[in-house]
């Protein structure tokens, strides 16, 4: 996580296995972010499922205007 005055920048590399429809990214109360990654259908084959949780503490975030982007590398850029 990086912070800047105005903003937060989120970045996550992911295996390439995991897509970009298989992230989930949700807001929860008490300012704090969940991102989920799952490749449910190799669930057999490996440890694919990955999940963060990110508590803000500052009053001033929105998170109403959390934006993602993923990048062909496995990248996801998440901006708050």
């Amino acid at each position: 996580v990086e912070s800047f005055p105005s903003s937060h920048v989120i970045t996550v590399h992911l295996p390439k296995y995991i897509n970009p429809e298989m992230v989930t990214i949700s807001v929860l109360r008490g300012r704090k972010l969940r991102i989920v990654a799952d490749a449910w259908h190799m669930e057999k084959d490996c440890k694919c499922h990955y999940e963060w949780l990110i508590s803000f503490f500052s009053n001033d975030i929105d998170l109403n205007a959390v934006k993602a982007r993923f990048e062909a590398s496995g990248l996801l850029v998440i901006d708050v």
